[in-house]
Formats: structure tokens, sequence, C-alpha cells
């Protein structure tokens, strides 16, 4: 089986076992050229036995989302990262949490799942397709980030988001 064919089985299995997890959930098709160097990256990753990487949408009790700001920069994200091998999504998201703010996640859904379809800018390449999924959840408390990155509660949106679906994810105290 081709690189193309083998990385999108691994996607829609690892989708199928989300689906039979959390139920239901949108999921986005997206084609993407990357420099070589990137291109390369994510073949490497997904022939270490890795599907793509996940983040966490999580509120609190007061309907705030938990973002985080990396290095100093100015647009806000959730909290996320690249799978590990070996590593399920949802540990993913659970490690990234508490390695990015120091809270622990309770998932409890799928926000949105992210199929990305990477060529190298070149096209003189196979296609590899990539998984990140957005899982909904819960946690509390006072975000502990690392050094040189930011974490808070927003009860809105803020002005510069790390991603454009982000816009379109629930804000639930900014309903009532």
């Amino acid at each position: 089986m081709s690189l193309p064919e083998r990385s999108r089985a691994d996607v829609e299995d690892a989708l199928a076992d989300l689906a039979a997890e959390y139920g239901e959930f949108e999921t986005v098709e997206r084609e993407t050229s990357l420099p070589l160097s990137a291109y390369r990256s994510a073949v490497e990753r997904f022939e270490a036995g890795r599907v793509g990487g996940a983040s966490a949408w999580l509120t609190d009790g007061a309907g705030a989302v938990l973002l985080v700001r990396r290095n100093g920069g100015d647009a806000w994200t959730d909290p996320g990262d690249t799978q590990r091998p070996g590593e399920a999504l949802p540990e993913t998201a659970q490690r990234a949490v508490a390695d990015q703010t120091g809270l622990t996640a309770d998932l409890t859904g799928v926000v949105q799942a992210r199929v990305f379809e990477y060529t190298p800018t070149a096209r003189d390449r196979p296609a590899v397709t990539v998984l990140t999924v957005v899982f909904a959840g819960t946690a509390a408390g006072d975000p502990h980030p690392r050094p040189d990155d930011d974490a808070a509660w927003w009860a809105t949106p803020p002005d510069r988001v790390g991603y454009e679906d982000m816009r379109s994810f629930p804000f639930p105290s900014s309903r009532t």
C-alpha cells in the first residue's frame, strides 16, 4: 500500500475509533502544501506510528475557555501538541494541557477533527494525511504555564487566535 493510502487508512481508523468513543463530531478536510523539511517531518512522524496531534477546548464552571499563548507570541490557542509514539490522541491532549497549563483535563467529546493532506511545495512526492483532533472537556483551577508562555481563562474570544476554526468554537459564557 502506498504512503497516501496507508496514511489515509490510519486517519480513517482513528476517526472511527473517536466516533465510537465520543459520538458524532465535525470533520473538516484541507489540502496543504508544506516546505520540504516540514513535509519530511510529517512523513517521519507517520512512519513512527503517529497519526497527528490533539488539543483540548476546555471550559470551567463559569463557562470560560482555557487558552494558551506560546513563546511570547500574540495569538491565543487551545493547549495541544503532536502525538508521541505509542500515545493515543486523548492522551496527547491531556498531556499537552498538563504540560502547558499545569491543569488536568477531563475530556468529554470532540469539538472538531481536522484532516490535512500534506504535499511538499515541490509536489514531487506523495501526499501524507494527518489528523488533528480538538477534544471538548472541562478543567478547573488557576493555570500555571511554562516559562515564556501564558495561559488564561477567556469568557469571550480573544482578538488574535492561533487558527481560524477557533472562531467558530463555543465560548459558553458569551452566550448568556
